[in-house]
């Protein structure tokens, strides 16, 4: 079955589709000997060699998917010299060349996925997918129903708009109020900036569900690979289960318990 040159690239672990679109253009990728830099070129995995930077690329074996729970004061990032506990830090070692599905800030926490399939990471980020992010927040004093429309709406962050919010579970604790809240998008900070925005100053955030795979009861700090349910339903909603290769991969995805 042929892909484009760049998504094989991207599945294959050496790059995510940006990068690999870069090092096309870059002129350092070789189809069956010749130098490619046009995009949308076909190649076909298992007749074509493809080399990147004169070094042959093969598929990945397998995909694995994992679910973690961030703890706050983790950094998600698996590399950072100035983080007191980096993502990697937080990780089982056969865990750690895995990429995060978008980030958590280092005091917000809950649900981080983790995988090595490059183009469901991009698919699942890309805000064109309009896959679910689900977050509980926890705001100082009252919640107040104008700033509660002003985020369903879409608030001005910069020069542009948050596209609409889905407010929920609404409740009034004393002296704060928790809220959940669904979002399409992936702005760095996006939820903290949109609830400064209408004033509200924010004192817990926690994601609870990316696409169709939720959080749950599963313990902070601790990883589990997901089922073939999950998996299933992950890669329908980024619209990969379509594609026989990626299905295949999903499927043969590695179960070990953490």
């Amino acid at each position: 079955m042929k892909m484009r040159l760049q998504k094989f690239i991207a599945e294959c672990g050496i790059a995510s589709r940006r990068e690999a679109e870069r090092l096309i253009a870059q002129g350092r990728v070789k189809l069956n000997g010749k130098t490619v830099r046009e995009m949308g070129v076909q190649c076909d995995p298992e007749k074509d060699a493809v080399e990147v930077n004169g070094r042959p690329v093969r598929p990945l074996r397998s995909h694995l998917y994992v679910l973690f729970n961030k703890p706050r004061g983790v950094t998600s990032t698996r590399r950072d010299p100035h983080a007191e506990t980096s993502l990697t830090d937080a990780l089982p070692a056969r865990y750690r060349s895995l990429k995060p599905v978008g980030r958590l800030d280092k005091w917000s926490d809950g649900l981080m996925l983790l995988t090595n399939h490059n183009e469901l990471i991009h698919r699942m980020t890309h805000p064109s997918f309009h896959i679910a992010k689900e977050y509980y927040v926890e705001v100082n004093g009252a919640s107040r129903a104008t700033a509660n429309r002003r985020l369903e709406n879409g608030v001005m962050v910069g020069k542009t708009k948050t596209a609409p919010a889905k407010l929920d579970h609404i409740e009034h604790h004393g002296e704060y109020s928790s809220f959940h809240i669904t979002i399409h998008e992936g702005r760095k900070r996006q939820i903290r900036i949109m609830c400064e925005e209408v004033g509200y100053k924010v004192r817990r955030l926690r994601r609870l569900r990316i696409g169709p795979v939720k959080l749950g009861d599963h313990p902070a700090g601790k990883c589990r690979e997901l089922s073939h349910e999950e998996i299933s339903s992950l890669l329908r909603a980024a619209k990969l289960d379509d594609d026989k290769s990626e299905t295949d991969a999903g499927q043969t995805s590695r179960r070990r318990k953490p």
